[in-house]
């Protein structure tokens, strides 16, 4: 059930993780990652109107998806006091993610690295932001490898960083204003084309 209801922000968090910390699901098996499709996201009809966060989680909503407005039904996020722990939080509530605690939770289960993600939720993604500025995420195609891809806004899908060098490290790719990597975490696609993905963004 959706409420929107504006609570200070810290008894908000505060109130959610709680909540995710008692929720458990039970694997889900038999799923997939995308491949890397660039021409798929750089549409004319769809590079525009879908960001990091839509490219990440494989679901292009022609909205510009921000965590938490799925949920809330308005986006939460507050740029200026924007961090690791507020956007895990509001992305949650998508149905998506949970910061790693031991426990395979909610669509999208964090982890400590990528390698951790397996069978179950194979698809790899990583977040960082930009603190009291902006987040960005990124994600491992299946037909890649190791290699990291990403869409940061409206600009074309690619998998390379700011210095035009191939991503197979997120923490010593040039990232741009992006300093701090908040962790990697595992999703699934029920198909290897794009806009499959498992969450409900908005």
């Amino acid at each position: 059930m959706r409420f929107n209801i504006k609570i200070p922000t810290s008894l908000r968090e505060f109130l959610l993780l709680a909540i995710l910390s008692l929720s458990t699901n039970s694997a889900i098996a038999g799923l997939t990652a995308p491949v890397y499709d660039p021409g798929f996201w750089n549409a004319s009809n769809r590079v525009s109107y879908n960001n990091c966060y839509n490219y990440a989680t494989n679901e292009a909503t022609n909205t510009f998806a921000q965590p938490g407005r799925a949920y809330f039904g308005y986006n939460p996020i507050n740029a200026n006091t924007l961090s690791c722990a507020e956007v895990r939080t509001y992305a949650a509530l998508d149905g998506t993610l949970q910061q790693y605690n031991g426990k395979d939770t909610f669509l999208f289960a964090g982890a400590t690295n990528a390698s951790q993600c397996d069978s179950d939720r194979p698809a790899r993604l990583a977040l960082v932001v930009a603190p009291g500025y902006d987040y960005h995420w990124y994600r491992i195609d299946r037909d890649t490898g190791d290699r990291w891809s990403h869409k940061r806004g409206g600009t074309n899908a690619k998998n390379v960083d700011e210095s035009g060098q191939a991503i197979y490290s997120i923490e010593s790719a040039n990232r741009g204003p992006y300093t701090q990597v908040c962790g990697y975490f595992c999703s699934y696609s029920s198909s290897t084309t794009q806009d499959t993905g498992a969450v409900t963004i908005n």
